[in-house]
Formats: C-alpha cells, sequence, structure tokens
C-alpha cells in the first residue's frame, strides 16, 4: 500500500524509468567486457609463444649410415641441398626454444636434441634440417611426431617420405 504524500513534502530517489536504464545499461557493459575476454576481442596482455610446424619434408634416400639421426637449427635452408627440414613459425608475441625432434616412422622412434641455440622468436621462421636418418626409409613411408618447445608445448608434425 502506498501511503499518500504529506502536504508539501518531496519524493526522494531516482525515477524508476531512470533506474531501468541505469540498471540495463550496467548490464550491458558488463556483458561486452566479459564476452571480450571469452571470445578473445579484449587481450590479457600476456606475451606468449605459438610456434607451429608451416612445412615439413623429409627424403627417403637422406644420409643412411645405420646409426645417426643427426639434425641441426637454422634461420634459412641455405646450402642444404638434399637436406630434409622441419619448418617451425612462430605468430606469437614471446619467443621460445625447441628442444627435442621426435619422429615415428615404420615402427621406429628416433629423437634428436636440437641443443641451446634453436630458438624461435616472434614473428620468425627457423629451419630444422634432417642432415641423417639411421634406418633406410622407403619412399612412401608415412612419418609422425613433434617439436618440444621449452614453454612445455609439442608442436605435431606429420607427412611421407619423398
Amino acid at each position: 500500500m502506498v501511503r499518500p504524500l504529506k502536504p508539501g513534502a518531496r519524493r526522494v530517489g531516482l525515477a524508476p524509468i531512470l533506474a531501468t536504464i541505469m540498471v540495463v545499461s550496467l548490464t550491458l557493459i558488463c556483458s561486452v567486457v566479459v564476452g571480450g575476454f571469452v571470445f578473445g576481442v579484449i587481450g590479457t596482455g600476456a606475451n606468449t609463444a605459438r610456434v607451429q610446424v608451416i612445412g615439413s619434408m623429409i627424403q627417403s634416400y637422406l644420409g643412411i649410415d645405420g646409426s645417426t639421426f643427426f639434425v641441426i637449427c637454422a634461420s634459412n635452408l641455405g646450402n642444404a641441398d638434399g637436406a630434409g627440414f622441419v619448418q617451425l613459425y612462430n605468430s606469437g608475441t614471446a619467443g621460445a626454444a625447441a628442444n627435442t625432434l621426435l619422429i615415428i616412422y615404420d615402427g621406429v622412434t628416433i629423437t634428436a636434441d636440437l641443443g641451446p641455440g634453436c630458438n624461435v622468436l616472434p614473428e620468425s621462421t627457423v629451419y630444422i634440417l634432417i642432415l641423417s636418418l639411421p634406418y633406410e626409409v622407403p619412399q612412401g613411408t608415412q612419418y609422425s611426431g613433434y617439436v618440444s618447445m621449452s614453454n612445455g608445448a609439442e608442436v605435431l608434425l606429420a607427412g611421407s617420405f619423398l
């Protein structure tokens, strides 16, 4: 029950329409901010490395010597004729180091330590050159594997021997 006002008294408070407009506006602002974080429109400001394999090629006749899986890290292919390669690209805002290359083919798993200098800087490309394989591989054999990164990521790769 609404009490009538005494003569000469003033109502104190917001008009109902103004209060409704303020509540709806506040709700919309909060939903835009939360939605921006959820859908990635508004970033958290953290630097992250986003490394991916953008190409790989391994030749089936590559320097077979019966024991060694030999790889090196390089900023370009240079004079690496006859070498296989795994091409890494970092689209992120922070660098990361590639630590290990693991390749699985024909029931064989081989790994190589990439050493301390295989850094993939932001917006840059690095090549892991594969100079020799320990076992002969028939052409067309499928391979898979990954490059383990210093930030804990495992960047997957797959293909078939040429």
